[in-house]
């Protein structure tokens, strides 16, 4: 299964710092965890410990890019690496990865929102966390990150503006003044409390 390509950045990993500790440990380690893994179910249901392993990688390449300066080719192998391991724990039958719900009040500033979500978005769409879902009937979206815009603006064409930003290609629950949370009723108690306390 490692030559499959479904480990192929921690397998470019592995390759890179080969003669570097503990590196050659933790390829022992990764080779024995899938060396009877036949199966997206066998991924499954090793995902623990196939985290444990790229996490360990993702910190000694954070601290490689540090004394590097910043090297482009470390920081898209970082970039690779969260992508890859976000794709397997996909598999897990039950989903353990957090939520964000993220709280955005604004007034009169649409602008300032568009630039916001559109950084949002771009985070979403480099680290790839909670994967993406695709549907025929609605716009694409990243499963496990909300956005909760509370639009407090008086000026009517802010209003508008503010409903044309890309805010439904991050989750589904995202609302405007809670409409859409309607459906979703433990998200949308959870936006009621944070507005109050916003408020």
């Amino acid at each position: 299964m490692r030559r499959s390509g479904m480990f192929s950045k921690l397998n470019r990993f592995f390759r890179l710092y080969k003669s570097n500790a503990p590196v050659p440990s933790l390829n022992r380690k990764f080779l024995a965890i899938i060396e009877n893994i036949n199966s997206r179910k066998g991924i499954g249901n090793k995902i623990v410990a196939l985290e444990s392993i790229y996490e360990a990688c993702i910190k000694f390449i954070e601290n490689e890019i540090v004394n590097s300066g910043f090297k482009q080719n470390l920081l898209s192998l970082q970039r690779d690496l969260y992508v890859e391991l976000e794709h397997i724990l996909s598999f897990e039958e039950q989903d353990q990865r957090h939520h964000f719900l993220i709280v955005i009040p604004v007034a009169e500033r649409p602008l300032m929102l568009k630039n916001c979500l559109d950084s949002l978005l771009e985070q979403c769409r480099t680290f790839q966390y909670g994967s993406f879902s695709t549907s025929k009937n609605s716009p694409d979206f990243y499963n496990k990150v909300s956005v909760f815009v509370i639009d407090d603006s008086r000026d009517r064409s802010n209003i508008r503006r503010t409903k044309k930003s890309p805010q439904d290609q991050i989750h589904p629950a995202y609302a405007h003044i809670m409409s859409a949370l309607k459906n979703k009723p433990v998200l949308y108690k959870k936006c009621l409390k944070i507005s109050k306390k916003i408020f």
